[in-house]
């Protein structure tokens, strides 16, 4: 099953509530409204692939490292991506999931089936997760934070 959680447009909820009926999987997609942050974990944490296909419209995206990236860390979850330079240099660099052109349906196809069938790869994501959750966690990214302010206030 596939769960669509967040806000979105009625043009693009509309767009993909055609595709779904297209390909014949309405019974498998759940649309969902956004949650609130204290009930996220419990999504994040029952699905077994995140994916995040953020297109790269505007620098910001381009260099993007959304929340929900180590929010799925944090829950052991493995992802797809878009191989946007610092999702895919954090991605690669821990070996927790794939990364493919965000345009490519093909590409994202492969990867979610790559997820899907290979389960030794897949258990191998699972387990780096657990070093990347204990890498990038706010009691070790705090230190870089404090770090970087004393530099510019000193």
């Amino acid at each position: 099953a596939l769960v669509l959680l967040g806000n979105s447009t009625e043009s693009y909820e509309d767009k993909l509530k055609t595709l779904i009926r297209q390909y014949n999987v309405a019974e498998r997609v759940l649309f969902k409204p956004a949650v609130p942050i204290e009930e996220l974990w419990k999504y994040v944490g029952a699905a077994d692939l995140e994916m995040m296909m953020i297109e790269p419209i505007a620098k910001s995206y381009y260099w993007a490292l959304p929340n929900k990236l180590f929010e799925s860390i944090q829950a052991l979850v493995p992802i797809v991506a878009s191989d946007l330079p610092e999702m895919k240099k954090l991605i690669d660099r821990y070996q927790i999931g794939l990364t493919c052109p965000a345009y490519d349906i093909d590409a994202i196809s492969t990867c979610v089936e790559r997820m899907r069938t290979d389960k030794v790869f897949y258990a191998q994501c699972k387990e780096n997760l657990k070093v990347a959750k204990r890498d990038l966690c706010w009691e070790n990214e705090k230190k870089v934070l404090q770090e970087a302010f004393q530099k510019v206030i000193s």
